[in-house]
């Protein structure tokens, strides 16, 4: 989904239905947002998935049950009558240590254990959260043969089996820029192509600036790139950006 995303053009297509759930928006996402030198290409989400978090955000008055058919239509009308609008979906770039097993054993005879830094690169329209209590809402779901119960038998169980551990994150945040001199990198003009005839009938106009292309360069933000760090410390962490609320959600996403 996320190779496909990247490369797909509005020439091969007229937008991107992505039926899923979050995991599924955040691949397309983060595929059309690497996108470079691509003409902005509209895409719809469909509540397909478990938690649809992303359409909770983005329109709460109409999708707190993703499981109702009735807003699984909103979803479809919306392609159908082209009803789009923009949103900022949230980049977040994350660094973890990850311990793996090695075949080799430790002079004490337990398994040899390496630590790898992990890097990866993610963009959602909904939460990003880890810890403890995202670990068990994720297991809540094969305990699916308890029925309604099965939220309430998976804290139980877990709670039984092992405790919280603790949480220590290193975050930080950038200030959103709409686009400036700075992080918008200035496109040269194209030169003019000489030709033989333009000895007889003169020099070639220079080419036009396409007026629906923003000019950054003359644009200034002194907040642009502007950090702030900070350092939590807890059982979880939930990251959430925040959307306006608008009538539908199919948008498009300009680069």
């Amino acid at each position: 989904m996320k190779a496909l995303c990247s490369v797909l053009d509005a020439q091969e297509a007229d937008g991107i239905f992505v039926v899923g759930g979050d995991g599924t928006a955040n691949n397309a996402i983060s595929g059309i947002m690497e996108r470079q030198n691509l003409h902005p290409i509209p895409i719809g989400l469909f509540p397909g998935g478990k938690c649809n978090k992303a359409l909770r955000l983005i329109i709460p008055s109409i999708f707190q049950q993703t499981d109702d058919v009735r807003y699984q239509c909103e979803s479809a009308m919306a392609v159908i009558e082209e009803t789009r609008t923009r949103v900022k979906p949230l980049k977040c770039e994350m660094t973890s240590t990850v311990t793996e097993e090695v075949e080799e054993e430790a002079e004490d005879g337990t398994k040899k254990t390496i630590e790898q830094i992990k890097e990866e690169t993610l963009w959602t329209l909904g939460d990003i959260s880890a810890g403890w209590f995202s670990y068990i809402e994720d297991k809540k779901w094969k305990r699916w043969y308890w029925g309604s119960l099965k939220r309430r038998f998976a804290y139980f169980w877990e709670m039984v089996k092992n405790s919280p551990h603790v949480l220590r994150t290193e975050i930080v945040l950038t200030d959103f820029c709409s686009g400036c001199n700075r992080c918008r990198p200035t496109v040269a003009p194209k030169a003019v192509k000489w030709r033989w005839f333009h000895a007889l009938v003169g020099p070639p106009k220079p080419l036009k600036p396409d007026p629906n292309v923003k000019d950054y360069s003359k644009i200034v933000n002194e907040a642009c790139g502007r950090t702030t760090e900070m350092c939590t410390q807890g059982t979880d962490i939930v990251i959430v950006g925040e959307q306006h609320e608008v009538l539908f959600f199919s948008f498009p996403l300009s680069i």
